[in-house]
């Protein structure tokens, strides 16, 4: 038990009680995750460090013996403190083809994962999980390669994403399409008849991949970005082609169910089209208000 007095001395904060939360929180027990989000809200620092020395006083002696579940959460626990040995139960899962140890590894090595920056190696793990299957590690990958303005390796991963149907690679996805739509602008070789008819349908390629994101969401998070994306997305039809009423009433709904789930920017945006387009909301029940307006069939 070498590890845990080494790592309970710096954290003398990890009490019995603390210690079986955090176990039935990685049981997916909801009255755990529940105490834990609370935690996270109140910004406590010493949380992670915390749970870490819990995750080792559960996990370490069955990681020992085999259980791949613990040696994943050791590893995990470890990253902060101990490198080497993090890497040790992480880099033996992941060589017998766990993507969460992969991805895990990637994490280690962003600004405060615990292993130091090195954004070639988080590329190198999050591809292994990417190239093994995982869709979360192909949107993460297509992310990295649009921020690099490599639009087409962005293009690929989002795409195997998509195709499992992952919010992030729908999304991801959504978003190099409306780059290759904007792109139709300003180049000279479409007559303005078929500019227009490639961006129509351009724009029906996005508008599906943002509901389907919509709809495949796993959290608020991706619920909030899906709503926010298709709020905008109306919001642009309103001021280049279409400023209809049905159109001002979509952008509205998305707007503000964006700032419901947790976008505040997004409900200066809902006011201006609400006042620019004259429409009336029932801001008290959105969902009402959206099945009075038949907005969706």
């Amino acid at each position: 038990m070498g590890i845990l007095s080494r790592f309970v001395k710096q954290n003398d904060r990890v009490s019995a009680d603390f210690v079986n939360i955090v176990r039935a929180n990685d049981n997916h027990e909801p009255w755990a995750k529940d105490i834990i989000q609370e935690m996270w809200n109140s910004n406590d620092p010493s949380l992670i460090p915390r749970m870490d020395a819990a995750r080792i006083r559960i996990y370490e002696k069955a990681a020992y013996g085999g259980d791949k579940k613990a040696q994943y959460w050791m590893g995990v626990s470890l990253r902060g403190t101990d490198m080497e040995e993090s890497l040790r139960w992480l880099t033996l899962l992941a060589d017998q083809g766990n993507v969460d140890a992969m991805t895990a590894i990637a994490i280690g090595y962003t600004e405060y994962g615990g292993y130091g920056e090195d954004r070639e190696q988080y590329k190198y793990w999050y591809k292994r999980a990417a190239e093994a299957g995982d869709g979360d590690s192909q949107a993460a990958l297509g992310l990295e390669y649009r921020c690099d303005e490599n639009f087409d390796e962005a293009f690929k991963w989002y795409k195997m994403a998509a195709e499992q149907k992952n919010p992030k690679g729908l999304l991801g996805l959504a978003q190099i399409y409306e780059w290759k739509r904007d792109k139709l602008s300003i180049e000279n070789r479409y007559t303005p008849e078929e500019r227009r008819k490639a961006e129509s349908k351009f724009n029906d390629i996005i508008e599906n991949l943002y509901v389907e994101a919509a709809n495949r969401a796993r959290d608020k998070d991706e619920i909030c970005e899906a709503c926010s994306r298709l709020g905008h997305f109306y919001k642009n039809i309103l001021i280049c082609e279409s400023p209809t009423q049905q159109i001002a009433k979509l952008a509205a709904y998305f707007l503000y169910s964006a700032y419901l789930y947790g976008n505040e920017h997004e409900l200066r945006w809902f006011q201006e089209i609400v006042n620019n387009y004259n429409i009336t909301v029932d801001t008290n029940d959105i969902e009402a208000w959206a099945d009075r307006e038949r907005l969706f069939g």
